[in-house]
Parts: structure tokens; sequence; C-alpha cells
């Protein structure tokens, strides 16, 4: 969910940078993940449902566009789940970059098969953009 207030996005932003990463993935302290810095989380879960935690009320464009390729369910992603590996990939979206495979999670690299399942979605993603000729900047890794 986003937040009306920018100083967390920023510091997390921040110390993500300083740390060699390129953003920050934010949880609550019991262990809900909520969003990356500037940008919405999304994991792909064991059964290919995208788990994110969206604002029913204010969901975002690229969301939208991604739910009408893929089910994706208001669901927020456990971080447990997700250092565990009990998950299928991750993806990371953001109006201006689309949607981009997540990689890396701190230390632990995302295994291959998980990275090619991200990058299928964005695939997808890039290309129902295009097929409905949408107005777009997007750049998908």
């Amino acid at each position: 969910m986003k937040h009306s207030s920018a100083l967390v996005s920023v510091d997390s932003q921040s110390k993500a940078k300083d740390s060699g990463f390129d953003t920050a993935l934010l949880h609550s302290g019991g262990g809900i993940i909520s969003e990356c810095s500037w940008a919405n989380f999304i994991c792909i879960a064991e059964n290919g449902t995208l788990l994110t935690n969206s604002s029913d009320s204010l969901p975002g464009i690229t969301l939208k566009l991604l739910g009408d390729l893929q089910h994706v369910h208001n669901d927020p992603p456990l971080l447990s789940t997700v250092l565990s590996g009990r998950f299928k990939g991750a993806l990371i979206s953001q109006a201006t970059s689309g949607i981009v495979p997540v990689t890396q999670i701190g230390d632990w690299e995302i295994p291959d098969e998980g990275v090619q399942n991200a990058r299928k979605i964005a695939s997808m993603f890039e290309k129902a953009i295009i097929d409905k000729q949408l107005p777009h900047t997007f750049l998908v890794a």
C-alpha cells in the first residue's frame, strides 16, 4: 500500500543503494511485505497466482493491466515465504519501468527458474501493452 509520507521511501532507497542494491523491500514488524521503496513487490506463488499488497481502493495502473493477464491476488506476501524460497519468482512493478524481474533479495540469489518465470510474465505484460497500443515508457529487463 502506498503511503503519503515519502520519508520512508527516500531513506530506504538511499540505504539500499549504499549497500549495492536497486531498491529496498519494505515490510512490517510482523513480516508482511508492503512494497519496495518506489515500486510494488509481486511474489509469484507456487500455484502461479501473483501476490501483492495492493490497495483495492487505489489500484496502480501497472497492476491493473497485469491483472488482465494473470490472476493478481491482494494477499500480501510474507517475508518468511520469500526468504525461504517457497515461491516461483518475484517482480517489481512501477509506472516508469513496467514489470521487472527480481534476481536477488539480500544475499540470496533467486534461482534461474524463478527469474525465468518472472521474465515470462514481464514479456506477456510488454506484449499486451504493444498489442493494446497503450502509451507507455516501460523498460523491461
